[in-house]
């Protein structure tokens, strides 16, 4: 786990609720955490939704970053989880995935964003699911 608030003066002030990046692939975890400070969110990565779990329960993340596809449990799972979690069910999940628009529209009320990752695109919807002050 890392958690990484913006570290420079150049970025903007970091929300107070990070963003939980909940992906199995590595270098995509690295290239959030790497952007998203600049951004002005704080982050945590996990690699799997049991280590999601975790985290969401101790930081209660702004929004999450989710793909669907990862082992130990998969993104379904882990969504189904939050949503019985009456403290995390309204936290917005954005979906990032390479299986297209198959995996993400068997989930609800969720955005979908396909990988290789669009920044603009994302950086678009981070601001509109976090709220100032998040």
């Amino acid at each position: 786990m890392w958690l990484q608030p913006s570290a420079s003066s150049s970025h903007p002030k970091p929300r107070s609720r990070p963003v939980l990046i909940v992906d199995d692939d590595e270098d995509i975890r690295n290239a959030l955490r790497e952007i998203l400070p600049t951004w002005g969110y704080s982050v945590i990565g996990a690699a799997d939704g049991y280590e999601a779990m975790t985290f969401a329960r101790e930081f209660t993340p702004a929004t999450i970053i989710l793909d669907l596809f990862m082992p130990k449990m998969n993104g379904f799972l882990f969504r189904r989880w939050q949503l019985a979690q009456p403290n995390l069910a309204n936290v917005p999940v954005i979906v990032l995935t390479a299986a297209g628009s198959a995996g993400a529209d068997l989930l609800s009320d969720v955005t979908a964003l396909y990988k290789p990752v669009d920044f603009d695109l994302l950086h678009a919807f981070l601001d509109v699911h976090v709220r100032p002050g998040d």
